[in-house]
């Protein structure tokens, strides 16, 4: 019987983090027996293709996310976006194009909240552990502000927001716990457990913070860097996500719900081009035809002048 599902995997394709050849962490999920995994890079969608085709080639259904950075009223912090349908798979594509259009700040892809409220139909939120802004409020001692802004999340999502924990031993993971368990039973908002896999196993930490470091420009034995990442981030078999959250069953059963829950299809093969308007009586190639030629003889005319 199934008992745990991987929520938030990154692999090689999230750019700050994450070790996962595709095929790899597909392969894996495999053999573990599991039914299904999400691929949820950071603020993108890179793997895609790759990820599904995986998938449907090893008998696994492929779950549509993306970690997601949102600005909210009390700073910035992460949300996982996963699509439900199709409806959510292309709200996600849209809110991830915005992000890196409109909201880009360094290496960063920030989601303004007024996007999220326009994009969310279809979407499955989890609300981002410890990385989450709830997560960095009750960390920081501001439960009232916390409460605010799971409610604000609450009246957005209703029954398809789930509240995440992680013990994968990060700071502020306990006083989350504490939190969390009593603040979403008293909304009635669903428990959820995640690992945030980047690597396949525990002996592939230091060869994952090396890939981190690359990125942050910093040598691993720099005093000053972020350690973002802990070795309990590699990749478990269900029955130890089962022991891990014993206390909590249901955050582990959770994640077979949320799994059935989703189901995106994706057509491969087939090209989809922008929906361009083109002037009445002339066909897409004729309008591009005229365009380019219009396009040449204007930067012609300008380099012989």
């Amino acid at each position: 019987m199934t008992q745990f599902v991987h929520l938030r995997t990154h692999s090689e394709y999230s750019m700050v983090d994450g070790l996962f050849r595709v095929k790899e962490l597909v392969s894996r999920v495999a053999e573990f027996g599991m039914p299904a995994v999400a691929l949820t890079d950071e603020s993108n969608l890179f793997a895609l293709v790759k990820f599904y085709r995986a998938c449907v080639a090893q008998g696994i259904q492929p779950i549509i996310g993306a970690d997601c950075w949102v600005q909210g009223d009390e700073g910035f912090g992460r949300l996982t976006l996963i699509a439900m349908n199709q409806t959510g798979y292309h709200n996600l594509l849209e809110l991830l194009s915005l992000g890196w259009l409109k909201g880009q700040d360094g290496d960063y892809a920030l989601l303004d909240w007024t996007w999220v409220t326009e994009h969310a139909t279809g979407l499955i939120c989890l609300t981002g552990a410890t990385e989450g802004e709830i997560g960095r409020l009750v960390a920081a001692g501001q439960t009232d502000k916390a409460d605010a802004v799971l409610d604000k999340y609450h009246q957005l999502f209703g029954d398809r927001l789930y509240f995440e924990l992680t013990r994968v031993g990060l700071p502020g993971e306990t006083v989350l716990m504490q939190y969390g368990v009593e603040a979403a039973d008293r909304r009635q908002i669903p428990l959820v457990a995640t690992n945030v896999a980047c690597f396949k196993a525990a002996d592939d930490f230091e060869a994952h913070e090396t890939r981190v470091c690359i990125h942050d420009s910093v040598t691993l034995d720099d005093q000053r860097r972020v350690h973002r990442h802990t070795p309990e981030q590699w990749l478990k078999p269900q029955e130890a996500m089962a022991e891990l959250f014993s206390d909590l069953p249901d955050a582990v059963a959770n994640t077979v719900q949320i799994a059935k829950r989703c189901g995106v299809e994706l057509t491969l093969g087939t090209y989809f081009l922008p929906e361009y308007p083109v002037p009445d009586g002339l066909t897409l190639d004729d309008f591009f035809r005229q365009f380019s030629h219009e396009g040449l003889t204007a930067r012609l005319a300008a380099a012989a002048s």
